[in-house]
């Protein structure tokens, strides 16, 4: 089908040519089932944030739970390739045979802390790299950028407009790091259908009204049928005959015992329009009526509605913020830390300028003190460290080992860590910083790692 962009069975596929032929020199070698332990992580944050969300961990399980090639990928393997019989065999029987270990979906975290921790053979390693630094790239990139949005929101409703996305997959990966965000509103069907939610279908658009000969008479066709789930845009022409239409189809929804829901206002001077608007919807009897202000709003925006005393119930942010305009991208990487060979571990980094990697296995410890956090340490894993591990165990030998919680669940987990923050790191405006360490351990083991790589590049 022509929108069928990529189907689930070959999400495996996405994976570049330059990995399955390393994947095959490894085969070739025996190496193929030789173990390496990887981490998943973001080296610096972005402008403009304090912390970062970690959102997609249920989409890699699934992945990595069904992670297979049909019969006409491996045709079109030995067409493009030519692989050996013995390639050719492993890839037949390829499945994800590894551990993962990861932070719980929803937690927050900042640079070099391994978000995810992988241990399996290296070919594996290698061909699930680039779905996984994907997804939980853009999903936690989504995540982050909402989660400022609901701070800047301060308890007042809000939603997101989604068709200014860059594709029908961003929009569900919004959603999705919306609601664990703890955005509230989501107008799309295919969103309340997966996620079980309320749909939100009562906004009229500005062609709505313009279809019509009068923006009254548009008013009242809608009210005909959906008055209370009614959300009116009333600056389609002019916001002064927009409040007078508004109000008087309001008055005569009244007097057949319903109630129009809201106004609408997404042009001009939104702050000043929905104080005007307030004040005559009050006059008139009409104080339950809500107003909700939508249009590029991102987080900066929707803390300057509050701050300049816009009279607004429901604030609906728009294309800035689902396309992260400030910051459209998140350098999440995917890291060998060891190899391991007849149960033997072998430290691996990487020594690249500005790139340089952590070896070893690793566990993030979190110290907390009266409910707030108040630093972290990234140690080697099972060191003797006090801090709460947040690596968590979900596959063991290809096998999930963990129930995996519902967004609902995931999105009170969020909310409660980031109640856990000071308030500081959770502002929008404020440059914060939260401690991250490395264990006595880790450097050791870093220094001496780099020490045998430096020898083993100058012999």
């Amino acid at each position: 089908m022509i929108h069928d962009f990529i189907k689930k069975e070959d999400l495996n596929l996405m994976v570049s040519a330059s990995r399955l032929t390393l994947g095959a020199v490894w085969i070739e070698e025996e190496m193929g089932n030789v173990l390496g332990s990887v981490d998943v992580f973001v080296r610096d944050l972005p402008d403009n944030r304090n912390y970062l969300v970690f959102v997609g961990l249920e989409n890699v399980i699934d992945y990595l739970l069904n992670l297979k090639f049909r019969k006409e990928h491996l045709d079109f393997f030995q067409k493009q390739y030519n692989f050996s019989a013995k390639v050719k065999n492993f890839y037949k029987k390829f499945r994800f045979t590894g551990d993962l270990y990861a932070m719980p979906e929803g937690s927050i975290f900042f640079p070099k802390e391994p978000v995810i921790r992988i241990t399996a053979p290296l070919v594996e390693i290698q061909l699930i790299e680039q779905f996984i630094i994907n997804t939980v790239m853009s999903m936690s990139m989504f995540a982050s950028k909402l989660s400022r949005f609901e701070s800047a929101c301060t308890g007042i409703t809000n939603g997101l407009a989604l068709q200014r996305t860059h594709g029908f997959d961003a929009i569900m990966k919004n959603v999705r790091a919306g609601i664990i965000s703890g955005i509230d509103k989501f107008p799309m069907a295919l969103a309340s259908m997966k996620y079980n939610f309320p749909a939100e279908g009562g906004m009229s658009t500005h062609i709505f009204v313009t279809s019509f000969s009068s923006e009254i008479e548009a008013f009242e066709k809608y009210a005909k049928y959906f008055p209370e789930r009614a959300i009116l845009l009333i600056d389609t022409y002019n916001i002064d005959h927009g409040i007078k239409s508004f109000i008087k189809v309001a008055k005569e929804v009244e007097k057949r015992n319903k109630k129009l829901r809201a106004i609408a206002l997404d042009s001009g001077d939104v702050i000043r329009d929905s104080i005007k608007a307030r004040k005559a919807l009050d006059a008139a009897g009409l104080k339950y009526v809500q107003i909700a202000i939508m249009g590029n709003i991102d987080e900066f925006k929707a803390q300057k509605l509050i701050k300049n005393r816009a009279s607004v119930d429901l604030i609906v942010g728009g294309t800035e913020l689902t396309t992260c305009t400030d910051k459209p991208q998140l350098e999440l990487v995917f890291k060998l830390s060891e190899i391991i060979r007849d149960k033997k571990s072998y430290p691996k980094m990487k020594l690249s300028s500005g790139k340089i990697s952590l070896p070893g296995r690793k566990q993030v410890y979190r110290y907390s003190s009266n409910e707030k956090y108040l630093h972290d340490i990234i140690g080697l894993e099972n060191e003797d460290i006090k801090g709460a591990p947040l690596l968590k165990p979900y596959i063991k030998n290809g096998k999930l080992i963990r129930k995996m919680p519902d967004i609902k669940k995931i999105t009170k987990y969020h909310l409660t860590e980031k109640d856990k923050f000071s308030k500081e790191l959770m502002d929008i405006n404020k440059k914060a910083n939260y401690r991250v360490s490395l264990s006595s351990k880790l450097k050791v083991l870093t220094q001496k790692t780099k020490q045998e790589i430096q020898k083993m590049i100058s012999s």
